[in-house]
């Protein structure tokens, strides 16, 4: 990798260089008090220039998670190591469907563009995209070396569940979904979710296969 080769992880394998210190702006987080098991969340494009989101329309795609990893570029470790045995985390639901499930519906991307609809005071949602871009700038040597975050979580818990259960959702909002991280000459391309799954998340092949056909351009669009 560091003479210019590229490594794709997914899963719990991306937890691996992290805790390692190998790149050591992207953190792992274990929140106690996460419970989202094989659910359908709402993955939001961060960075429309990043060769891995080539050919996607709009700002949103379903995505399929389960759990782990949970991967913070850049933010210093909000949440942190758990501090409680995984099953007694203040506030966990060992039972999530006790209560009503909150899912918020996925629009399509004809949709995306439509600010008409927002409700007042809500902030349009593509600019999530440009807050991200003012918090994580690319200009000079510090933004050329920082981990590239193509994909991530909405900002908002509410907006995360289309489809299963998810508990305290308030610790995966923000969080990234895909990230690319230099190192030396080469990259490390990391997926907090499993983009190949069974048969099952045929829409997010094209994240894994792009990472492989551009490995030698991921830095297009920096």
């Amino acid at each position: 990798m560091e003479q210019g080769g590229t490594l794709i992880t997914e899963g719990s394998t991306s937890t691996i260089l992290p805790e390692y210190g190998i790149t050591p702006d992207v953190t792992v987080e274990e929140p106690p008090q996460l419970f989202v098991r094989g659910s359908i969340l709402r993955g939001r494009i961060a960075d429309r220039t990043s060769p891995i989101v080539y050919g996607y329309d709009g700002t949103d795609l379903p995505v399929y998670f389960s759990q782990a990893p949970v991967l913070n570029a850049g933010g210093g470790g909000r949440g942190g190591a758990p501090s409680q045995a995984p099953n007694a985390g203040l506030g966990q639901s060992v039972t999530p469907n006790a209560s009503p499930l909150r899912i918020s519906p996925f629009e399509s991307d004809q949709t995306d563009q439509v600010l008409s609809r927002e409700t007042p005071g809500e902030r349009p949602r593509g600019e999530d995209v440009d807050e991200l871009r003012r918090r994580a700038p690319r200009s000079g040597a510090d933004g050329e070396r920082r981990p590239r975050v193509v994909m991530q979580f909405p900002d908002n818990p509410n907006d995360l569940l289309l489809s299963g259960t998810i508990a305290n959702g308030q610790f995966l909002s923000g969080r990234a979904i895909a990230i690319d991280a230099r190192l030396g000459q080469g990259h490390v391309v990391m997926f907090a979710i499993r983009p190949f799954w069974r048969w099952q998340t045929q829409g997010t092949y094209t994240l894994g296969f792009n990472a492989i056909m551009n490995w030698n351009d991921l830095d297009a669009g920096r």
